[in-house]
């Protein structure tokens, strides 16, 4: 439904956008000069966001909404605490070297 709304709108804004980039490259004059390189790149990310902004953000929205529907609002700290327990190399090496993972990884080797 989205797109039926906004595609004629889009559509006219790649066009216009291709239209802006080739004249600007017709003039081989206007091509060389950091300042010319400079608005034309500003007038294509303004284009380009101004095609990709609306369309992210209804994805985005549609994600949420879906999210809300399958479990409500769950909000918790408990899962961004930082364990630094985790963090330790030597208890990495010993779940690397333990029995049944050398074992998994041989079964998985034949």
């Amino acid at each position: 439904m989205y797109i039926e709304w906004f595609s004629p709108a889009i559509i006219e804004d790649v066009v216009e956008l291709i239209h802006y980039c080739l004249s600007f490259a017709a003039h081989t004059d206007s091509l060389y000069g950091i300042r010319n390189i400079s608005v034309l790149m500003n007038n294509v990310i303004l284009t380009m966001l101004k095609i990709i902004v609306p369309i992210i953000s209804v994805a985005m929205v549609t994600g949420l909404v879906c999210s809300y529907m399958q479990v409500g609002v769950m909000f918790t700290t408990k899962t961004l605490q930082v364990k630094l327990d985790k963090l330790n190399p030597i208890s990495g090496f010993k779940r690397l070297f333990f029995v049944t993972f050398s074992c998994g990884t041989c079964k998985s080797g034949i």
